[in-house]
């Protein structure tokens, strides 16, 4: 397994800012990393900063794997992020029955002023994921 528990979140902290994990690593493998990131992100007190991408795990556990992994993500307010089919799906009905928050998003969006743009909802081609509040 290798290991996101040393991700930036000291820096998310001091800084106030989110973190976004991309995490690809299937089954229980990818599972346990994400209730480490999970455990790691209440012991900072990051919770409703912390998003995993992709986590394709997801679609990969058996129920009581899934059930104590969710509950984890859910209690901690790690949220999903899922951007279609590139890997099996974490089944977001299922995710949000256990309070996860779970949304939508694409990781290709480019912009027209190259790869040191400001990534924006007003310069990003459609379609985009930008999320209004």
């Amino acid at each position: 397994m290798t290991s996101n528990n040393r991700w930036c979140s000291p820096h998310a902290d001091r800084h106030g800012v989110g973190v976004d994990i991309h995490l690809h690593d299937p089954g229980e493998s990818g599972a346990a990393q994400l209730r480490a990131i999970a455990e790691r992100t209440r012991a900072l007190g990051l919770d409703g900063r912390v998003t995993v991408s992709h986590a394709y795990c997801l679609g990969e556990l058996d129920d009581r794997v899934f059930a104590a992994t969710a509950g984890a993500l859910a209690d901690s307010g790690v949220s999903v992020m899922t951007n279609g089919p590139a890997g099996p799906m974490p089944p977001v009905l299922r995710l949000r029955g256990h309070g996860v928050r779970v949304f939508a998003g694409s990781d290709n969006i480019r912009t027209p002023g190259g790869p040191t743009a400001p990534r924006t909802c007003s310069n990003a081609p459609a379609p985009s994921a930008c999320a209004t509040s």
